[in-house]
């Protein structure tokens, strides 16, 4: 993995290790309209950091931890350039927020999904996978998520 220094401005994300302050998780996002909101929503002082093509992004704190929210824009090319510049910069945990399709009928728009893996149709992830190796979550991750979404009551699919 290319090493930067403090200052070096990654091109596509426009961020450098020095502003994203040692940050190690991101929430990833694929529509900038929602970057502030959510980074709001998190720390009422969040700052803005830079936009940069389709990459906007804020610094938020939680629980004494610097994190990084930030739009990837859509598709999985976006995502992967996204992605591998971000961990160039220091962040190391990614947890994507956004929507998703649905086959079954009684899912309803605006309903939480938590999933725990994803098909691999989009031709990026071959770059750093096998065609055979699933797209899964982080199992700790996901389960953190559902103890969670139970412990607030909300109804959620999963899957």
């Amino acid at each position: 993995m290319k090493h930067v220094n403090g200052n070096e401005v990654l091109y596509h994300i426009g961020l450098s290790k020095n502003n994203v302050e040692k940050a190690e998780y991101a929430i990833l996002i694929n529509d900038k309209k929602y970057v502030e909101a959510i980074a709001k929503f998190i720390d009422p002082h969040a700052e803005y950091i830079n936009e940069n093509r389709e990459y906007f992004s804020y610094l938020a704190n939680f629980n004494s931890q610097k994190i990084v929210v930030i739009s990837t824009g859509l598709g999985g090319p976006a995502m992967g350039i996204g992605l591998e510049e971000m961990a160039t910069v220091g962040l190391k945990y990614f947890v994507r927020l956004g929507e998703t399709g649905a086959l079954q009928n009684y899912i309803n728009i605006g309903d939480f999904i938590l999933s725990k893996g994803a098909m691999r149709y989009e031709a990026t992830s071959t770059h750093y996978a096998p065609d055979n190796y699933p797209a899964v979550a982080s199992l700790e991750m996901t389960n953190t998520f559902e103890e969670v979404l139970k412990e607030q009551k909300l109804t959620y699919y999963s899957g």
